[in-house]
């Protein structure tokens, strides 16, 4: 029940309609466009390996491209994987560009934005990029890649504590990353 509700678009889209509702000064609309350029990424990466439209799937933890089984080496997989944070990177410099000729603050947040979805789909937990090129360079059943996922899991476990402790993070938000480690969690020690 709990793995059907997980993968359910229907939670995800709630969740991101109120924080739609909450963003007063933009920035989900931000990340929401930095997350589309890493999808975007990742999309024209598979277009041009397999030359057809790849499935999509959309859970608690994000957008994700479903791409288990295809017929691709490991060197165009890392490709694929490394397509979508190369992409927000690409958009980090085009934007740092168009920030020396004028700068203004939704460049700057949308930088920002574009910086922190690059990075954060390159840790090593979850169905993350990072986590999945680790799997996929190291031997099978080998424990660097549970062991980096732990560690990050419990990193960002302790950072959303502190936060929310010190009071730097509203609650709602707060509950936001607590569902979102969750999914991580499921996702980076039920596979094998």
């Amino acid at each position: 029940m709990i793995r059907r509700l997980l993968d359910s678009p229907v939670p995800a889209l709630a969740g991101l309609c109120l924080l739609l509702l909450a963003d007063g000064a933009g920035l989900v609309r931000l990340s929401l466009l930095a997350s589309l350029v890493h999808e975007s990424g990742h999309i024209l990466a598979y277009l041009l390996l397999l030359g057809r439209w790849p499935p999509l799937r959309l859970t608690l933890s994000g957008i994700g491209l479903r791409a288990d089984g295809l017929p691709l080496s490991r060197r165009q997989e890392s490709l694929l994987l490394a397509a979508g944070p190369l992409a927000n990177f690409v958009c980090c410099g085009a934007l740092a560009l168009l920030i020396a000729f004028r700068a203004s603050w939704g460049r700057y947040f949308f930088l920002a934005a574009n910086l922190c979805v690059g990075c954060y789909n390159l840790l090593p937990f979850g169905a993350l990029d990072g986590a999945r090129l680790l799997a996929l360079w190291c031997p099978p059943g080998h424990w660097l890649p549970k062991l980096a996922g732990g560690i990050g899991l419990a990193v960002a476990a302790a950072g959303l504590g502190f936060s929310m402790y010190a009071g730097g993070t509203p609650l709602w938000l707060g509950a936001a990353g607590a569902l979102s480690l969750a999914a991580l969690v499921r996702e980076t020690f039920s596979t094998g």
